[in-house]
């Protein structure tokens, strides 16, 4: 008697398998980098950038502005600089502030307090519902 529902079975193993190694491999990586960013120091944003981004969406070409802070800190008296995330809503104004970490040995190298730990979680349970849902999908035919 032959099992139809084993290839879905096995399917499901698989991406969840490759799901929880994702995860523990960018939680390896994040630990690493940030274990040298120990220091914690206030970034101002000093300017908002505005650029025009162009991109194609069903074949018609279509333009944007998006914005992007330019934050700066200051440690032992040298200032230092770094953009932040483009967004294409203008919510942030100058002077606002935010928080970054970074490596006294080397201080423009930074980390950012808010990470992407948020969409790091989601996609890892998106790809363990849809492992969990293969192997459902197996068990039910085999029935």
């Amino acid at each position: 008697m032959e099992s139809t529902g084993t290839l879905p079975i096995i399917l499901g193993i698989s991406i969840i398998f490759l799901a929880i190694l994702y995860r523990f491999s960018a939680l390896l990586i994040t630990i690493f980098k940030n274990s040298k960013c120990t220091i914690k120091e206030t970034a101002r944003i000093i300017k908002i950038e505005e650029k025009t981004v162009s991109y194609k969406k069903v074949k018609q070409s279509m333009k944007t502005i998006v914005y992007i802070p330019i934050y700066q800190y200051v440690v032992n008296g040298n200032f230092y600089t770094f953009s932040g995330a483009p967004e294409e809503t203008n919510l942030k104004k100058i002077g606002d502030e935010d928080y970054v970490f970074y490596d006294p040995t080397n201080p423009s190298r930074i980390i950012r307090q808010r990470d992407n730990t948020f969409k790091i979680i989601l996609g890892f349970m998106i790809w363990i519902l849809l492992g969990l849902s293969c192997i459902l999908y197996g068990v039910i035919i085999n029935l």
